[in-house]
């Protein structure tokens, strides 16, 4: 939702649903257990499996204030 503010052309903020792989989550997947894919972490097996890979976007409603 911040980022959407910094960003106001590009249509407001949403969530994008993936289904990925656990391979490719294992690879990404931080200390923390949020998923970051960077270069040797997941990300080049990623770009790989997209265009095949089912994706559902839902739109955010965004607070008028």
């Amino acid at each position: 939702m911040r980022k959407s503010k910094l960003f106001p052309n590009e249509g407001g903020p949403v969530i994008l649903e993936l289904e990925l792989d656990e391979s490719i989550l294992q690879l990404s997947m931080t200390e923390s257990h949020d998923f970051q894919f960077e270069r040797g972490h997941g990300i080049e097996q990623l770009l790989v499996k997209w265009p095949t890979i089912a994706k559902r976007i839902r739109v955010l409603v965004q607070d008028a204030r």
